[in-house]
């Protein structure tokens, strides 16, 4: 594991180790995994809500959008909001907002290296970053092995020929959350009405 680049960090351990540098922004965790792990959010900046006076169906009809969202005032902040992980084998995401994150606290990356614009950049928005939506589907992605709960999804995709007999081939490859839901799927979340097929 020796040739694994020094910022390359996407383990639920490093997210956790990361988070513990942040002190200019603010770190919760909304909301836990199906299978119970800890889903952090990380914020920095002002949240600024634009002026509203009517909802976005009404302002939209009336061709009116800044009755819905008015960003003319000097107090407003522009959002950005980032996610890592949706998928549990894309992992870049992670990285890239563990990263992030370090440059902002300390004024590096994990590779040592500044960036002052990016900096800048962020000071001026209202930054939203969720590193890590999916830690099930990573875990079981980096440890080649599935849950109980994942055993199900397997067997219903080795008889439709989207699986081989080769376990932690197919687990490198999961991209579904513990109870094998692809996230980036099934947004809606009515998922009794909802193939749970973790989609190739």
């Amino acid at each position: 594991m020796s040739n694994i680049p020094v910022y390359w960090k996407t383990r639920l351990d490093e997210v956790e180790e990361t988070l513990k540098l942040v002190k200019k922004g603010v770190v919760t965790q909304p909301y836990s995994s199906a299978g119970g792990r800890p889903i952090y959010m990380v914020e920095y900046g002002k949240s600024t809500l634009p002026a509203r006076t009517a909802n976005c169906s009404s302002a939209l009809g009336a061709r009116k959008i800044e009755c819905y969202a008015d960003k003319t005032s000097p107090d407003y902040t522009p959002c950005i909001f980032l996610c890592g992980c949706v998928h549990g084998g894309e992992f870049e995401g992670t990285s890239a907002m563990l990263n992030l994150i370090r440059l902002i606290e300390t004024g590096t990356d994990y590779r040592g290296e500044p960036n002052d614009e990016i900096v800048e950049l962020c000071s001026k928005v209202h930054l939203i970053l969720v590193p890590m939506v999916n830690p099930d589907g990573v875990i079981l992605s980096q440890t080649g092995s599935l849950p109980e709960s994942a055993w199900r999804v397997y067997y219903d995709d080795l008889a439709q020929g989207f699986a081989g007999a080769n376990i932690p081939d197919y687990a490198a490859v999961w991209k579904a959350n513990a109870n094998g839901i692809d996230l980036n799927r099934n947004f809606p979340a009515q998922w009794e009405g909802i193939s749970v097929h973790r989609t190739a």
